[in-house]
């Protein structure tokens, strides 16, 4: 796709040249099929369904559901995970991708606050190694 776009588009002999996203319509790279499961895991898998025929079971291909790939589901993810795990450890103050004074850490800590008063199962709020 990025190819075709451009040798098509961007006939050009300059040596650099310095496009805007708005020029690219559409995705870069092409979309990839999913890779298929070994044999000896399906079978395994078709075990255990058997096994588990009394229970109710879902299963979320998230990788492959295209309402699902904008960023802001993945953080609302995160931010329940990080909000019910057992430990919250974040990154020091010199790491620069450690969000140290972020609103997305203390919206996390905010929750964090309220299940430790509430003496729910979390063993801290937030820790930072140094």
């Amino acid at each position: 796709m990025i190819e075709q776009f451009l040798a098509t588009d961007l006939e050009s002999n300059a040596e650099v040249m310095l496009i805007t996203h708005d020029v690219i319509r559409g995705p870069i790279f092409e979309r990839l099929t999913p890779i298929p499961y070994a044999s000896h895991i399906t079978k395994a898998v078709s075990k255990l369904v058997e096994k588990l025929k009394p229970y109710i079971v879902i299963h979320w291909r998230m990788e492959e559901g295209q309402e699902l790939g904008d960023s802001g589901i993945q953080g609302i993810l995160d931010k329940l995970v990080l909000k019910n795990a057992d430990y919250f450890i974040a990154g020091p103050k010199k790491c620069t991708g450690s969000r140290f004074n972020s609103t997305y850490t203390y919206t996390i800590m905010e929750a964090r606050e309220e299940l430790f008063k509430n003496n729910e199962t979390i063993e801290n709020i937030i820790y930072r190694w140094q």
